[in-house]
C-alpha cells in the first residue's frame, strides 16, 4: 500500500479538521495560541523598530 504526498496530506487535513469540529475548546486554544503569538511578533517588531528610529538609523532611509 503506497500513499502519494498528496493523498497522505489530505488524510491529514481531515484529520485536523474532524478534532476541531468535534472539541470546540481546542478550535479556541488554537486560534488563542496564534492570536497571542502574532500580538507578540508585532509588539517586538514596534520596539525594534522604535529603537532604530531613536538610533536615527531610520532617518537615512
Amino acid at each position: 500500500m503506497d500513499i502519494g504526498f498528496f493523498e497522505g496530506f489530505k488524510m491529514g487535513l481531515d484529520l485536523l479538521w474532524s478534532m476541531l469540529i468535534a472539541d470546540p475548546l481546542l478550535t479556541f486554544g488554537i486560534i488563542v495560541f496564534f492570536g497571542g503569538l502574532l500580538l507578540v511578533a508585532l509588539i517586538v517588531n514596534w520596539l525594534r523598530e522604535q529603537k532604530l528610529r531613536k538610533s536615527g538609523i531610520l532617518e537615512s532611509l
